[in-house]
């Protein structure tokens, strides 16, 4: 139901990536603002800001993983991601993340789960329970629990019903899980604590010298959040046997070594669905490594900058990672242009062109090649429903 709303919020979301962009770099855009509208404009774009969250147990374990994503001033995402997901943990090796964790530690985690979401993040930051009960500060998180859950103990640490969670109290809940619970059990209840959290911390000051966890924490607590899960799907049998876990699971536990159940199902990531949601919460992405998105500059060849914006959404699923954005030499193109400027880019390039429904990508050996590819919006996809007065070029550099 969550991703079902993200879709339908795509023009919005991409509206207020737009403006957190501009935002980002509003004193190098306010120099330059004359000539925004000029024929030749470029700014460089500056990408969604991102935080990977790796929650440790107080045994050394992997115990969650989460990204938070500030879309725009007034909007935010956390997205949670399962420990028993699959994912390339070098050399081409199938290993669950908290393997990765066990062997690698949390920037090896890091490294796959940028490989996975194919995104780079601004930070990937290390978080015990200390760590988190600093981050609650003096915050009250009501929760309806719907689960029993127990410590390693045996003993009942939280009881089914409404609950009244403060500082220490956050770290336990978000890693505790049932005996023989499948992970995603574990992360509908952590569905249910971060949105309470949000609410409360909405109405919590902020601390200007805090850690940037607890900093994304507050600026998202302004606006909107959504809370979703990363869109999985179970590994089939064949690749659950390859699978390496590096754990043991220990009986009436729930959770083995690295985090991993008894009977842990472990997870493959549903590509499409993926793509989509990713692409919806973090509209403007900076690629993990070169060479994993195309570099597109996108301009405005109609004179109507709300055009370059809706197209935005198209190009990011399929691979782009929009580096500059700006206005075209004129503003009479009929028909949207997709060129490259080495030969070694015709694929991508294709594939632009592809996802905006254009015929081919024209090769340009005399174009400016420090992009990938080149996308000039024409009329043809110029459509109405965007108000272009929230979109402005984010800058960095302008001319």
């Amino acid at each position: 139901m969550a991703l079902l709303a993200l879709v339908a919020a795509v023009p919005l979301l991409a509206r207020v990536g737009w403006r957190h962009a501009i935002a980002a770099n509003s004193e190098a855009a306010a120099a330059s603002a004359a000539d925004v509208n000029a024929p030749g404009y470029r700014a460089v774009v500056s990408p969604t800001p991102t935080l990977l969250v790796v929650h440790r147990s107080p045994e050394g374990r992997l115990a969650g993983v989460s990204m938070l994503a500030r879309t725009g001033d007034d909007s935010g995402a956390v997205l949670l991601i399962p420990t028993s997901l699959v994912v390339d943990g070098g050399s081409g090796r199938a290993r669950t993340l908290a393997s990765v964790f066990a062997a690698g530690g949390v920037d090896e985690v890091g490294a796959a789960v940028a490989r996975a979401l194919h995104l780079g993040f601004d930070r990937v930051v290390a978080l015990d329970a200390a760590d988190w009960a600093s981050a609650a500060g003096a915050t009250v998180v009501v929760v309806d629990n719907p689960d029993e859950l127990s410590g390693p103990d045996g003993e009942v640490r939280f009881e089914t019903g409404r609950l009244t969670l403060r500082a220490e109290d956050i770290e336990p809940y978000l890693r505790l899980r049932k005996a023989s619970e499948e992970d995603r059990g574990r992360l509908f209840r952590n569905d249910l604590l971060w949105t309470a959290w949000m609410k409360a911390l909405a109405k919590a000051p902020a601390d200007p010298t805090a850690d940037p966890f607890t900093t994304m924490l507050h600026n998202l607590a302004k606006g909107t959040v959504e809370v979703v899960e990363l869109p999985v799907m179970p590994a089939d049998v064949t690749m659950s046997a390859k699978v390496e876990t590096g754990v043991a699971a220990t009986a009436g536990s729930g959770q083995g070594v690295g985090g991993v159940g008894e009977r842990e199902t472990y997870y493959v990531v549903d590509a499409d669905l993926m793509t989509a949601l990713v692409s919806m919460i973090v509209p403007f992405p900076s690629a993990a490594r070169p060479g994993d998105r195309v570099r597109v500059r996108l301009l405005d060849g109609v004179g109507d900058q709300a055009a370059a914006l809706s197209v935005s959404a198209k190009l990011v699923p399929a691979g782009a990672e929009i580096t500059v954005f700006g206005n075209a030499n004129r503003f009479d193109y009929a028909n949207t242009t997709v060129e490259f400027f080495d030969e070694a880019q015709r694929n991508h390039a294709t594939t632009m062109a592809a996802a905006l429904g254009v015929t081919s990508a024209v090769f340009n050996p005399t174009g400016d090649a420090t992009v990938d590819v080149s996308v000039i919006v024409g009329r043809d996809l110029a459509g109405p429903g965007v108000d272009p007065k929230v979109v402005a070029p984010a800058t960095t550099t302008g001319r």
